[in-house]
């Protein structure tokens, strides 16, 4: 049986011929990349321009022109995000550990989808209140009250975020993806390539 990149090397070469260096093949990992380049040398058996192979992650990133900011530097910038939303209240850092790695988690999923954050975060925060509601017309414990002005300043954790992050052309990558999406149809007619495929 034939590998499929061997089948995608074939299908390159068929199609687009002494084309290679007009052409950007995007694949799933980096490491697809490197037995695609094998595969195509195999199958060319001449001296040719190759094209350009991403992984989509980098593809992505590419097309952003956004830096994507490492896991921990993503915590130090949502930490200064909490600093500056909660004021006194803030927590301490390992406090802090606890949760955001899922918040980060989140936003990342939030920008990979294109959802309307806003919308999402007013939805998210009114779920909650719903959920907290007591039918005894009992008040609210001050853990229920934290607890949903939490939810509540959600929104603002994501757009200060977001606004720090892209002041110093960087992202994580779903906001990377977001970024990426909304500037290609922009920036079509300035890509280096005559075609993209991707396997």
């Amino acid at each position: 049986m034939i590998p499929f990149l061997q089948k995608t090397a074939q299908y390159i070469i068929a199609e687009f011929g002494d084309g290679l260096a007009d052409l950007c093949i995007v694949l799933p990992n980096r490491r697809g990349g490197l037995f695609l380049r094998k595969y195509l040398a195999a199958e060319i058996g001449k001296i040719s321009w190759a094209p350009t192979v991403y992984s989509i992650e980098d593809f992505m990133g590419e097309m952003s022109g956004l830096q994507e900011v490492e896991p921990l530097h993503l915590l130090f910038e949502l930490y200064e995000v909490h600093k500056e939303i909660e004021g006194v209240n803030a927590q301490d850092f390992e406090e802090f550990l606890r949760w955001a790695p899922q918040l980060i988690s989140d936003f990342n999923e939030v920008d990979r989808y294109m959802a309307e954050a806003g919308e999402l975060f007013s939805t998210l925060t009114e779920a909650r209140a719903i959920a907290l509601w007591n039918l005894d017309g009992q008040p609210l414990t001050e853990f229920e009250k934290k607890y949903l002005r939490f939810y509540q300043s959600l929104a603002g954790y994501y757009q200060m975020l977001n606004t720090r992050l892209l002041a110093k052309n960087q992202a994580y990558q779903g906001l990377g993806f977001r970024q990426a999406a909304t500037k290609i149809e922009n920036n079509i007619q300035k890509l280096p390539w005559q075609h993209i495929v991707f396997a």
